[in-house]
C-alpha cells in the first residue's frame, strides 16, 4: 500500500491534504520503520565485531532522526497544513517547513555515516555474506526516505508554503 502510494504520482496530486497527511503518518512512516527494524535484525546477524556495533549505533541515530521528523510533522507541520487547507491560504512563514527540512538533512547525514560503515565492513576479509542483503536494504531504504520527502515537498508542502527563497529538497540530496 505505501509503496504503491509512493509510486502513484497521480494519486499524490489528487489526494486531499487530510488524505495525504493521514497516508504519510499511518502508512508511509510505519513502512519506513518496518524496513529499519528488518535492517537492524540483519545487522545483529553479523559476526560480533566493533563494526557491527558501529552500524547498530548509526542505524539507531537514523531511527531517532526519522522519529523526530515524523513527530515534528505530526504535531506541528501537518496540523498547520490542514488549517491552511481549510482557510485556503499559504503560510506566512517558512519556519515549520524549514524545521522539517532540517530533520531531513540530519537524517541524510546519519545515513551517509551508516553507508560508510557498511563500506568499511565490506573491505574486511571476514565480511559476512549477510552484508550484501544489508547493503541492498540500506540503499533501498535511503531511496524510500528521499522519495517520501520529495513527494511531500512537491505534492503537499509546495501548495502551502509561500517562501520562494527556500531550496528544493531535491537540491539537498
Amino acid at each position: 500500500m505505501a509503496i504503491s502510494f509512493l509510486e502513484n504520482k497521480s494519486l499524490h496530486a489528487s489526494a486531499t491534504a487530510k488524505e495525504f497527511t493521514d497516508m504519510v503518518i499511518e502508512v508511509v512512516y510505519p513502512m519506513l520503520f518496518e524496513h529499519i527494524y528488518e535492517l537492524m535484525e540483519r545487522i545483529v546477524l553479523l559476526n560480533e565485531t566493533g563494526q557491527m556495533e558501529m552500524m547498530q549505533s548509526q542505524l539507531n541515530l537514523v531511527t531517532l532522526a526519522l522519529t523526530a521528523m515524523r513527530q515534528k510533522e505530526k504535531a506541528e507541520l501537518f496540523p498547520l497544513i490542514l488549517q491552511l487547507d481549510l482557510e485556503q491560504r499559504q503560510s506566512g512563514t517558512c519556519k515549520p517547513f524549514k524545521d522539517t527540512k532540517t530533520y531531513y538533512i540530519k537524517l541524510l547525514a546519519f545515513y551517509q555515516e551508516l553507508k560508510k560503515s557498511i563500506d568499511t565492513y565490506a573491505q574486511l576479509e571476514n565480511a559476512d555474506d549477510n552484508l550484501e542483503l544489508i547493503s541492498d536494504s540500506v540503499y533501498m531504504l535511503e531511496k524510500y526516505i528521499i522519495g517520501v520527502q520529495i513527494m511531500k515537498e512537491k505534492h503537499l508542502f509546495a501548495k502551502y508554503k509561500s517562501c520562494t527563497g527556500c531550496k528544493s529538497l531535491e537540491d539537498v540530496k
